[in-house]
């Protein structure tokens, strides 16, 4: 069950239409640079961890996902930069306090 959504039902179900849903042990295998939309969807079980500067210098934090599956438990680790770490990891970013442990945390 969610609970205390960001985005409502309706509006996140019409922003996935034609999108596909990427399952985490296919990522390495499926992901393609060019073609459709593609989506990873987790449940945040690390971080952010304190920013840092990434290879071009500029500052960066990572997230880690989990899909739960009750059989063999995947994790996905998401480094955010630019507009993605202003809004998502930086104390005062809009998103900051949703990119929280146990949040559900969808990757276009």
């Amino acid at each position: 069950r969610i609970v205390d959504r960001v985005v409502r039902k309706e509006k996140w179900d019409a922003c996935m239409r034609s999108k596909e849903i990427l399952p985490f042990p296919k990522i390495s295998t499926s992901l393609r640079p060019s073609g459709g939309d593609q989506v990873v969807i987790g449940v945040i079980c690390a971080g952010p961890v304190v920013p840092k500067s990434g290879a071009s210098g500029e500052k960066c934090a990572e997230i880690t996902l989990t899909d739960l599956a009750p059989n063999r438990l995947h994790r996905v680790v998401v480094v955010l930069a630019g507009k993605a770490f202003d809004h998502w990891a930086d104390p005062l970013g809009a998103g900051r306090k949703q990119c929280a442990v146990g949040s559900i945390f969808g990757v276009l």
